[in-house]
């Protein structure tokens, strides 16, 4: 079994993100063990991996997914599989998400899957027709997937409940913690260094980090921390790390102004992985309030530095510690205070809640996902997945100035290419009487890349846009 894994994730702009952490940390170890990798395959119409990944953005395996790139792979391997890190990518046209759908639709297709939370709060993440547009779409490409790879066990549920998916084609691969995130070999010198990046803290601190979406109730976790007993408040500050739209920070600061607690919350925005990692080896309690996870990677992140921490009872969280007293109800600040005051002053609970975080660290490795991740795509792989077709044609997009000379070229281009699956753009497009059907000139590019092309021929004549990147041929 030969992999090809997309990679695009790590082209976007939110290289701090979860999903983009997931990407770059399986490749990172596909590629540290040798494991049976083709490529890495990048959308070509889009910039390189952004520098901030790290050694992956420098691998030797990335590759451009184009035509040709995966005809070649998909027949120099019958046992190739493609894995795809994310189909929720906000790319377009869509038609690049997974490209093996147009070049070798028999290929077998394994995806990762994080949560089901746009389909589950719809209200929050499809608000709008543009939204509901790009949700649907990617719901209908995601469905395609012949195996699917939640990231837990509540993520898997969600699959079946909410896409209808038999549970004979789930695997869970689970979530891993990098090797950067270990307790502090000398807590001083951490506490200075903190305090040099960050004046404003002080310490003891309770910590959360995390995104800012309305799931993450960040709102409800303010609200439990001004229901502590003031004394207990008093003594420790409320860090929040994460990075947060101005007008967002604006709101919650003002939160804080309601709530007299103003003094005693820092706001530290988008810190480096060198900081977020000293920032759990040096608080006190992690706190993570979120109302839905796919897994709740910061949870397992604290308790690898050594940190106890608690998250809330619904959706993946409870499986992180696997200790169900450390958890609470979401949606109680009244709840959540109560478990951060068990937290800071029960002695015998808080020397438990330290061992089940240290007993969840050596459960959450990268290592291990692999493992399961190998094992499980490999059950795609070879003679009994077999492939509906072993390669589709080869694609051509002939681009002209007017339909009736484009037209008129077919039968010379047919000579040239012989048995290709031929694609027409021209003029304002249209439906001839042979059922050749003929899309608008514009819609090259905008809806079907070059890059998906085994090749293009631009008639002369014809205006494209810049961007188009081809070769003309006349």
């Amino acid at each position: 079994m030969r992999l090809w894994f997309d990679v695009q994730a790590l082209q976007g702009p939110f290289f701090e993100r979860g999903i983009q952490r997931y990407v770059r940390a399986v490749a990172t170890e596909l590629e540290r063990r040798g494991a049976p990798v083709e490529g890495f395959g990048l959308n070509p119409s889009q910039r390189a991996p952004y520098s901030e990944h790290g050694p992956v953005s420098r691998s030797t395996l990335l590759r451009p997914a184009t035509a040709t790139a995966l005809r070649d792979a998909a027949a120099a391997h019958p046992d190739l599989v493609y894995l795809c890190g994310s189909a929720f990518e906000g790319f377009t046209p869509i038609q690049n998400l997974w490209p093996n759908a147009l070049v070798a639709p028999g290929l077998p297709v394994s995806s990762i899957v994080y949560d089901t939370i746009p389909f589950r709060r719809p209200a929050e993440f499809q608000a709008t027709a543009e939204r509901r547009s790009f949700y649907g779409a990617r719901r209908l490409l995601l469905k395609r997937a012949d195996q699917f790879l939640a990231i837990s066990e509540s993520t898997a549920h969600e699959l079946v409940e909410d896409l209808d998916v038999d549970p004979s084609r789930v695997h869970v691969i689970g979530c891993g913690v990098d090797a950067r995130f270990v307790p502090a070999a000398d807590p001083e010198a951490v506490r200075a260094r903190l305090l040099a990046d960050l004046p404003a803290l002080r310490f003891p601190f309770l910590l959360y980090v995390g995104g800012f979406q309305p799931q993450k109730n960040v709102e409800g976790l303010l609200d439990a921390y001004a229901r502590l007993d003031p004394a207990l408040r008093g003594e420790h500050q409320l860090v929040v790390g994460g990075n947060v739209p101005p007008l967002l920070r604006q709101a919650w600061g003002e939160r804080t102004e309601e709530l007299g607690i103003a003094d005693q919350v820092v706001f530290t925005g988008l810190v480096d992985d060198d900081t977020l990692v000293r920032l759990y080896q040096a608080t006190r309690l992690m706190v993570f309030p979120s109302l839905h996870e796919g897994f709740g990677l910061p949870v397992a992140e604290a308790a690898a530095c050594g940190a106890p921490a608690l998250s809330s009872d619904t959706s993946s969280l409870p499986e992180v510690i696997g200790w169900a007293p450390a958890t609470f109800d979401p949606t109680d600040p009244t709840a959540i205070a109560a478990a951060i005051e068990r937290a800071l002053t029960d002695d015998s609970f808080a020397t438990a809640l330290r061992a089940a975080c240290a007993e969840a660290a050596t459960r959450h490795r990268w290592e291990r996902v692999v493992d399961r991740l190998l094992e499980a795509t490999a059950r795609l792989a070879g003679p009994v997945a077999g492939r509906s077709t072993p390669v589709a044609p080869k694609r051509l997009a002939v681009v002209g100035p007017t339909v009736k000379s484009t037209l008129a070229r077919l039968v010379d281009l047919g000579r040239d290419y012989p048995g290709w699956s031929v694609d027409v753009f021209a003029g304002a497009g249209r439906t001839d009487p042979s059922q050749r059907i003929v899309h608008p000139l514009r819609s090259f590019v905008r809806t079907a890349e070059p890059q998906l092309y085994d090749d293009v021929v631009v008639l002369p004549g014809t205006d494209l846009p810049t961007r188009v990147g081809v070769d003309a041929a006349g």
